[in-house]
C-alpha cells in the first residue's frame, strides 16, 4: 500500500501558507494493485485523491483499473485526463468523436475496434494451434509406447516445422499420411475429429 503520496509534506521556511502534498508519478504498473491511502480528512473535503491520467489505454479493463486507483475505501475520488493533441491515436479518436462522447471513451471505442480486428486476423492461427495441440497428444501417445518408427518421427518433425504455412485440412492430411488412423485406433478407423476452420470457432467473450 502506498501512503507517502497522500501524507502532507512539511513546508519550507518562508513559503506561503497552506498545505503542501506529495505527487506520485508512475507508469501503467502503478495503475494496478496499488492502494494510495488517504490519511488526511482535508483530501476528502477537496474532492478526494486526484488522479491525473496522461494516457488512455485501448482496453476498457485497463481503464477501469486505472480510474479505480482513486475513490477507494469509502473515500471520495476524482480524476482528470490530459492528452497529447499531436498523438495519432488521440487525433483519430477526436476526428471520430460522437455526440455526448468524451475523448477518453472515443479512444476506448477505437481500441475495442482494433482489438476485434486483431482477433479476427489471428483466427486461422488459433485454429491451427488447437489442431496441432490435438495431434501432438496423439503422436506422443504412440511415440512413448515405441509405436512410431524413424520415418514417422521425421515426418512429424517436418509437420511441426511447416504447419504455420499450411491450412488445417493440409495439416490433418499430412498427419494422417504419417500416422494413419488405423495405426492409432485400429483397423477400419478413420480420423474421428472433424477439422474446424477458423470461421467456425465460437467467438470468445472479452
Amino acid at each position: 500500500r502506498v501512503t507517502a503520496s497522500t501524507e502532507p509534506m512539511a513546508l519550507e521556511v518562508g513559503s506561503h501558507g497552506g498545505q503542501a502534498w506529495r505527487i506520485t508519478v508512475t507508469t501503467a504498473e502503478g495503475g494496478r494493485g496499488h492502494d494510495y491511502l488517504v490519511t488526511d480528512p482535508a483530501v476528502d473535503q477537496s474532492g478526494g485523491l486526484l488522479l491525473v491520467l496522461t494516457w488512455v489505454p485501448w482496453s476498457e479493463r485497463e481503464w477501469i483499473q486505472f480510474v479505480g486507483r482513486t475513490g477507494r475505501q469509502d473515500h471520495k475520488g476524482q480524476y482528470a485526463v490530459m492528452l497529447d493533441g499531436q498523438d495519432a491515436r488521440v487525433q483519430a479518436a477526436w476526428a471520430d468523436l460522437k455526440k455526448d462522447e468524451t475523448l477518453a471513451k472515443a479512444i476506448l471505442r477505437h481500441g475495442d475496434r482494433e482489438t476485434d480486428a486483431l482477433l479476427k486476423g489471428t483466427g486461422d492461427a488459433i485454429g491451427k494451434g488447437r489442431l496441432m495441440h490435438r495431434l501432438t497428444s496423439r503422436y506422443w501417445t504412440q511415440h512413448k509406447q515405441d509405436k512410431t518408427d524413424k520415418s514417422q518421427n521425421w515426418q512429424w518433425k517436418r509437420l511441426c516445422e511447416d504447419y504455420n504455412r499450411l491450412g488445417c485440412d493440409a495439416i490433418q492430411k499430412r498427419f494422417d499420411e504419417a500416422l494413419p488412423p488405423e495405426l492409432l485406433w485400429g483397423a477400419g478407423a478413420t480420423s474421428t475429429e472433424p477439422v474446424t476452420t477458423a470461421a467456425e470457432w465460437p467467438a470468445t467473450p472479452m
